[in-house]
């Protein structure tokens, strides 16, 4: 018997058996959904029998295969869900969708990963089509523009190099390496798409801020007290040494506008971590007209 059968599976077996106690002990106080007793319950039953030999290796492979199929499957249909009125993202359609059977740190993670990948395909187009920039766009001199053509010519001689150095080693251990960086690539991309197609946007008197999948805020236009243009990266990073700890939002390579609301507003970024602050620092390719579309909107 290995050590993963002596040790590590009757770990995860118990690790399996207490999440689901707690689980049925939330459901029971109504704080969770009953849905949520699926994933843990499966996970316990499988691993219970795994280690009676019960369910064999490729019985579980394979309910691991159609775990993660049935995942895919409900990002598929949270995407395809008509929108609720007002803005929303991709990103928080499927963390809805997933919070019915997941914990919410888990689907809010693997929710922002499934937006990047489903991203990922437009970065192409987005490069090389051009887009007039505007005072919601933040992406004509961005950085992370030129690593959208980089980042796949320099992934050939990676993947060759890789191979020549680790010739030697386990098929799956070269393997891991190509997919992580076929899947590094893809994320940059993502990451780049949703930065073109995530402007700056006004719903009634509101103004929402993003920087792609990487973070936004939302805030009433008339909060914005004063604001401070950021023409490059030396007054960008000066704004973010100031004392009121700016929420940082801002995209290198291109100019900002430092906001200061009158009240705290609390921002999101990667992941949905949030934090409040009082003054953002907002990127856009055009700052003066994004400083003259809140003066307009305030009046």
């Amino acid at each position: 018997m290995n050590v993963f059968s002596l040790y590590v599976r009757p770990i995860i077996g118990l690790l399996a058996i207490f999440s689901l106690f707690r689980t049925f002990m939330a459901v029971r106080q109504g704080r969770l959904a009953v849905s949520r007793l699926l994933v843990p319950g499966a996970v316990a039953l499988l691993m219970i029998g795994s280690y009676v030999s019960i369910v064999s290796r490729s019985l579980a492979i394979t309910i691991a295969v159609l775990f993660d199929l049935a995942l895919l499957l409900l990002a598929f249909l949270a995407v395809r869900q008509p929108a609720n009125p007002g803005p929303t993202t991709v990103e928080s359609r499927i963390y809805r969708a997933l919070c019915r059977f997941f914990p919410e740190g888990f689907s809010r993670i693997v929710s922002v990963e499934l937006a990047v990948m489903a991203a990922a395909p437009n970065a192409l187009k987005h490069f090389f089509s051009y887009e007039s920039p505007a005072w919601n766009s933040y992406t004509e001199a961005a950085k992370i523009k030129m690593l959208v053509l980089f980042i796949p010519l320099a992934l050939v001689p990676d993947l060759f190099l890789t191979e020549l150095v680790l010739r030697s080693e386990a098929l799956w251990v070269r393997l891991l390496l190509v997919a992580l960086s076929i899947y590094g690539c893809f994320w940059i991309w993502g990451i780049y798409a949703s930065m073109v197609e995530r402007r700056h946007e006004i719903y009634g008197d509101r103004l929402i801020v993003h920087r792609g999948l990487l973070g936004s805020v939302e805030f009433v236009v008339g909060e914005v007290a004063s604001w401070n243009v950021l023409p490059d990266k030396t007054t960008i990073r000066n704004a973010r040494r100031s004392p009121g700890k700016p929420f940082d939002l801002a995209v290198g390579g291109v100019p900002a506008v430092l906001l200061q609301l009158r009240h705290p507003v609390s921002g999101s970024s990667l992941f949905g971590l949030r934090r409040t602050a009082t003054e953002f620092i907002v990127p856009t390719d055009r700052p003066h007209e994004l400083v003259s579309k809140i003066s307009m909107l305030q009046t």
